[in-house]
């Protein structure tokens, strides 16, 4: 559901991203993404709050859950780069979900 620009961003940051697309699961059912998150143990970057159930329910996997409206590619991106410092860290001191708008 986001621009394959952001899955770049992240890329430029020094992070592995891929979009859904690219893993082959573009229309893949909630469920299917989120156990490919979990043996990856990998975030999971979504604006689908039908995966905040799925977390809490599992013991791997993370979610970077954005809680914005739709907005243009440049502004989302500008958005996860003000972020970016308190998301990390929230990902490093333990949490397995961080929200933000």
């Amino acid at each position: 559901m986001f621009p394959r620009d952001l899955a770049e961003f992240f890329i430029a940051q020094g992070h592995d991203a891929a979009t859904t697309r690219r893993l082959g699961m573009k229309g893949g059912t909630d469920p299917a993404i989120w156990q490919y998150t979990e043996e990856l143990d990998a975030v999971l970057v979504t604006q689908d709050s039908d995966f905040l159930t799925m977390v809490n329910r599992s013991r791997r996997g993370r979610l970077l859950h954005y809680r914005g409206g739709n907005t243009t590619t440049k502004q989302l991106i500008l958005r996860f780069e003000a972020h970016m410092p308190a998301i990390l860290e929230a990902f490093k001191l333990g949490e397995r979900i961080v929200e933000f708008r």
